[in-house]
C-alpha cells in the first residue's frame, strides 16, 4: 500500500500565489497526500483564501487543515508548526508561491522505495517568474548548480565542512522522512534563514543529505517569504539571520578550516551592515554609489 506523504504548505502574506500552489499539488499524481496550510500570522487573505478553495478540493487529501502560529515567528517557526500537525511518514514542503511539478511527489516516493536509507532527499529546481500579463514565464536557470551535484555523493561529513563554506543545497526540493524532521526540528533562532543552519546541523550529526536528478519543483523569482528585497540592497530580516546564523554556527569552525573564506564571508555580511545602516537599505543614485565605493574598500563585490 502507499505511504500517506504530507505536503506543508506555508505561507505569509501569499494572497496573490497561493492558489496557483495549492492547485500544482492537487494536481498530484500520486494517490495519498494529507495537506497542511500554516500560516504566519497574514494581514491579508490568505487564511480566507485557503479556506474557499479547500471546501471544493478536500475531497481529493485523505486530511486537509489550516494551521496557525499563534504570533509571526518567521518561516522557521511556521515549518515546525506544519510538522507538528503532520501525520504522514513523509513531508514535501513548499512555500505559498512555489509550485510542484505533476510527478513531484510520485517520484521522491520512487526514488526512497530504491534507496531506503535516504532519510532526506533534494532534487532539482527549475526557476520561473510571472510576467505584466500574468503569464507563468520558466527560466533557463535550474538549483543545484552541476557543479554542486558533486557533494551529494560525498559523506556527511564532507557535506558538513562543504555547507560551513557555501550551501549547495535548493532547499524547496527538499523531501524527507516525517521521523527526522520531528527529531531535529527547524532552528527558530534564525527565523528567517531555516534552511542552510538546518542542513548544517543535520550533516553535522552524521546524516547525509540525498539527491535524486530530475525537476521536481518550480521556484518563483521575486520577494519570497522570507529574502524578498524590492527596492532594498538586502532583504533587512533575512540579512540579521543568516548574521546570527554566521557567528553562532559558522564563523569560528569555518576559520581554522579555510581563514580566507572566513574572512570573505565577514566582509560580505559588513557590506550588508552598510546598505541597511548607513544607506537606509535604498537603492538610488546616492546609495549605489557609496556601496559601490565600499565595495572596492573591502574587495568583494556582493553584498551579503
Amino acid at each position: 500500500m502507499d505511504k500517506l506523504v504530507s505536503v506543508c504548505v506555508v505561507t505569509y502574506n501569499s494572497a496573490r500565489t497561493v492558489t496557483e500552489t495549492l492547485d500544482s499539488i492537487y494536481e498530484q499524481s500520486y494517490p495519498r497526500l494529507e495537506l497542511i496550510i500554516s500560516d504566519d500570522c497574514s494581514t491579508d487573505d490568505t487564511v480566507e483564501i485557503c479556506s474557499k478553495w479547500l471546501e471544493s478540493h478536500r475531497e481529493r487529501f485523505e486530511d486537509a487543515k489550516i494551521v496557525r502560529t499563534e504570533q509571526n515567528g518567521g518561516v522557521a517557526a511556521n515549518l515546525n508548526c506544519a510538522i507538528r500537525a503532520t501525520t504522514g511518514e513523509w513531508l514535501k514542503y513548499i512555500a505559498g508561491d512555489d509550485l510542484l511539478l505533476p510527478g513531484c511527489i510520485s517520484d521522491n516516493m520512487d526514488f526512497v522505495r530504491e534507496n531506503e536509507n535516504d532519510g532526506i532527499v533534494f532534487s532539482n529546481v527549475r526557476e520561473f517568474y510571472t510576467d505584466a500579463q500574468g503569464n507563468r514565464v520558466l527560466s533557463d536557470q535550474y538549483q543545484p548548480a552541476e557543479s554542486a551535484k558533486q557533494y551529494y555523493y560525498k559523506t556527511a561529513e564532507e557535506q558538513y565542512d562543504r555547507i560551513l563554506s557555501v550551501c549547495f543545497t535548493p532547499s524547496n526540493s527538499v523531501f524527507l522522512r516525517r521521523s527526522l524532521a520531528v527529531e531535529h526540528p527547524f532552528p527558530e533562532q534564525y527565523p528567517y534563514n531555516e534552511d542552510d543552519p538546518q542542513w548544517l546541523h543535520l550533516t553535522k550529526e552524521g546524516i547525509k543529505l540525498s539527491f535524486f536528478d530530475k525537476t521536481t519543483v518550480l521556484y518563483r523569482i521575486g520577494d519570497s517569504i522570507s529574502k524578498g528585497r524590492g527596492s532594498s540592497f538586502v532583504g533587512e530580516r533575512y540579512h540579521y539571520s543568516r548574521l546570527a546564523y554566521l557567528y553562532a554556527d559558522r564563523y569560528f569552525e569555518l576559520l581554522k578550516r579555510d581563514p580566507e573564506r572566513a574572512r570573505q564571508l565577514q566582509r560580505e555580511y559588513f557590506l550588508g551592515d552598510v546598505a541597511i545602516i548607513l544607506l537606509g537599505n535604498r537603492k538610488n543614485f546616492f546609495t549605489r554609489a557609496i556601496l559601490y565605493i565600499f565595495k572596492l574598500l573591502v574587495g568583494t563585490k556582493k553584498v551579503s
